[in-house]
């Protein structure tokens, strides 16, 4: 309800006046003993009109400041909640070289790609990662970026430092971050300062003010950066001194303030006699140079109101504090006013109309819908305010009343879980019956401890049932925000943000994490064999280097060079295996005639089998075309012919064989060799259950071979497996579907 309480005494006196005249006109037309009864009824009137408008004014004032700290602490909430998402963010891009040794321009910008940063975060500039540079390698880090594809790289500012650091990833690497790439953080002292905070704390940590500089010299905005310290793999980081030896780099991401902030909440957006107006000031202290955000300046023109309400809150994000100005520019009391004057004139009327007799009905009639008419509209704006409030938020918000269990949920709340508003009820079970049973009780305490005083916030994350019968990973965070006389527990706000893509993402890099830890032990377990066989051989050469013969060094040479070689081999099957398996080998289908592919296999390893005088074979009943990667088939029949010919005896057969199945073309190679255990065969293509060593004592093989053959053959669509029996040979099948187009057989490549 909005005007102005000198209009409203305007528009009203010449009512007042009109009620006065009559009042004479009775007094000069009555006895005195009624007049003097009518005026000791007006006097007493208008003394408690004067008392119940003082009421009516201290109770207004009260209601304002307490709905204007009531959208102040929403506000610090929504922030706080705002910086954690981020500081989640780049603890999670942290994770990601956590789990790998190096990681590429392209999988950082794959990362950043897949979490959506601009959608779900609005405001941030980017994220990056700066890396540490020792000062003797300097000049070829600097070579090896350029090679890279960045001819004008250098890092900067120049200079001659101790330690250099450089922004080498930063995504989106385009417009303004264009001038950040390259720059030395480390070179600057605030930024610095927050640098060593999270590499000695292990944490994420907000820099006091900056500029940043991808500033221009239009719209300047006060600047601020959040760190991540990244560690090197397998160093401790248990003490200061650990990490300050293990630190690799900073993920980080660095923010314009107006820009961060816009979104997070439109109190302040509102037109200009209404909004709130904030700034947030940096090291806890109001200070010019410390000023990092102002929603405005200065009070808006044409503002003549009383005193604007004034609220102070702060934000301490481990360690770094904020300290957040709030101000009620707009008219505030516009409404206090009114209510005031309603109470007031009120008063006035009804004591005249109790004067008047004559004329109450008209006079009563005319107030009543008067004061309903402005009190309704009062309500209306009030439930309006609350609703933009809840609404404007990015997350789910609810607002739980703990002495009836009743709790207010968002709209965005209800859609989180898949629900229209009208399907949840506001009621407390509505969210617990939807917790998932292993997280429930977890939750249920969580909340007790805040309640009980045991923890500054309510901090949860956990799975809640959606309508479609999945479940969502749940970050719920919330705070008290009123107790009674007794310091009881009256109301619990908080917030709900929806994180299931992030935890899949997490999950993936734990699962990576996995595979590379059992690919590490295999290596461990397989190169330990060849490696102590050298050592034996090479050590007892030496001790005897005297007393061997000739022909006994050579002996012992040629064993040596056995192992080396299988050493080599294993490492080589690995090196093709890792690139296949890491999607770094590139595909290029082609249409393929199988029956030239296969004589052509069949010639290149003739001379491998000629010395055990092993038959190899291609058998078709008729033309077979493929659509396929042509390098990686041949790779496929190599590994598998070459594995038949190893552990087929003297004079034994190989066999290839193609053909046609539903929608699908089967290829095997065959061999009356060795066989192959059950036990061994059902694990061949499984990292899980890996064995490198199959075959006999005379015939071993690394294993990566099978695993290389079976991320080909999962390229393409297709399956591989063996069918074998001990002692009359192996039977390895792949499939890979048919080209059934109309093309001609002469388009296939020979």
């Amino acid at each position: 309800m909005r005007f102005s309480f000198h209009s409203y005494e305007l528009s009203n006196f010449n009512i007042f006046g009109s009620h006065f005249l009559n009042m004479l006109n009775f007094i000069m037309n009555t006895t005195f003993r009624k007049a003097f009864l009518s005026i000791i009824i007006l006097i007493g009137g208008l003394v408690i009109t004067l008392i119940a408008t003082r009421n009516t004014q201290q109770n207004a004032l009260a209601r304002a400041n307490h709905e204007f700290n009531l959208v102040c602490n929403e506000i610090q909430i929504t922030i706080k909640t705002r910086l954690h998402a981020h500081a989640q963010l780049l603890q999670t891009g942290s994770s990601l070289f956590a789990v790998s040794d190096t990681v590429t321009r392209k999988e950082w910008e794959i990362f950043n790609g897949r979490a959506k940063v601009k959608e779900d975060l609005p405001g941030i500039q980017g994220v990056g990662y700066s890396y540490i540079i020792p000062k003797d390698q300097l000049k070829q880090h600097i070579e090896n970026i350029r090679r890279e594809g960045f001819p004008n790289y250098t890092v900067k500012p120049l200079g001659n430092r101790d330690i250099y650091t450089s922004i080498i990833y930063l995504e989106p690497l385009s417009g303004l971050n264009l001038r950040a790439f390259g720059y030395d953080m480390f070179s600057e002292p605030v930024r610095r300062k927050a640098m060593e905070l999270a590499r000695d704390s292990d944490m994420a940590i907000l820099s006091g003010k900056v500029t940043l500089v991808q500033e221009t010299d239009e719209d300047v905005q006060a600047g601020t950066l959040m760190y991540v310290p990244v560690y090197q793999n397998g160093l401790p980081v248990n003490t200061v001194d650990q990490r300050r030896k293990a630190i690799r780099g900073w993920v980080y991401s660095p923010y314009r303030m107006n820009d961060l902030l816009k979104g997070i909440s439109g109190r302040w957006n509102k037109n200009e006699r209404e909004q709130i107006h904030l700034q947030i000031y940096a090291n806890d202290s109001i200070s010019e140079s410390g000023l990092l955000f102002d929603s405005r300046t200065g009070t808006p023109a044409g503002y003549h109101g009383p005193q604007p309400l004034k609220n102070s809150l702060s934000i301490d994000f481990n360690g770094t504090k904020w300290l957040l100005i709030f101000t009620q520019t707009r008219e505030q009391y516009s409404f206090a006013r009114s209510d005031e004057a309603i109470v007031l004139f009120t008063g006035i009327a009804l004591s005249i109309l109790l004067f008047f007799l004559s004329i109450s009905i008209l006079n009563t009639t005319y107030h009543a819908q008067r004061i309903a008419a402005e009190l309704t509209a009062e309500l209306k704006e009030t439930e309006e305010r609350w609703k933009f409030a809840v609404e404007g938020a990015n997350d789910g918000l609810w607002d739980w009343n703990l002495e009836t269990n009743a709790v207010y949920f968002s709209k965005q709340w209800k859609r989180m879980l898949g629900y229209e508003e009208n399907e949840i009820s506001n009621r407390l079970d509505e969210w617990s019956k939807r917790v998932h049973p292993e997280d429930i009780q977890k939750c249920k305490e969580d909340v007790q401890d805040h309640i009980n005083g045991k923890t500054s916030c309510y901090y949860s994350l956990h799975r809640v049932l959606c309508k479609n019968g999945s479940y969502v990973w749940i970050l719920a965070r919330g705070k008290i925000i009123s107790h009674d006389k007794f310091n009881k527990p009256l109301r619990m706000i908080g917030t709900h943000t929806d994180l299931t893509e992030r935890k899949e993402i997490e999950n993936q890099l734990i699962q990576a994490n996995i595979d590379k830890n059992l690919l590490i032990s295999i290596l461990a377990h397989d190169l330990k064999s060849p490696f102590n066989s050298i050592l034996g051989f090479l050590e007892l050469l030496i001790e005897n280097i005297n007393n061997y013969s000739k022909e006994k060094i050579e002996k012992q040479l040629t064993l040596v060079l056995g192992s080396v070689k299988s050493t080599f081999i294993l490492l080589e099957d690995l090196l093709s295996w890792a690139r296949a398996h890491s999607d770094k080998l590139p595909f290029e289908p082609q249409f393929l005639s199988f029956s030239a592919l296969a004589e052509e296999m069949r010639e290149s390893l003739t001379p491998n089998s000629r010395g055990k005088n092993i038959t190899i074979s291609y058998n078709s009943q008729e033309e077979i075309l493929l659509y396929a990667d042509k390098n990686m088939i041949s790779t496929i029949l190599r590994n598998l012919v070459a594995n038949a010919i190893k552990f087929t005896n003297t004079g034994g057969r190989i066999e290839i064989l193609a053909e046609k199945a539903e929608l699908s073309v089967i290829i095997t190679v065959k061999d009356n060799g060795v066989g192959i255990e059950q036990n061994i065969a059902s694990g061949l293509f499984d990292i899980y259950r890996f064995n490198s060593t199959i075959g006999t004592a005379d015939e071993k093989g690394s294993g990566f071979g099978l695993l290389l053959c079976k991320d080909l053959v999962e390229k393409h669509g297709g399956e591989i497996w063996v069918e074998s029996e001990v002692g009359r040979g192996s039977s390895f099948k792949f499939s890979l579907p048919e080209f059934s187009g109309e093309t001609s057989k002469t388009n296939a490549i020979r």
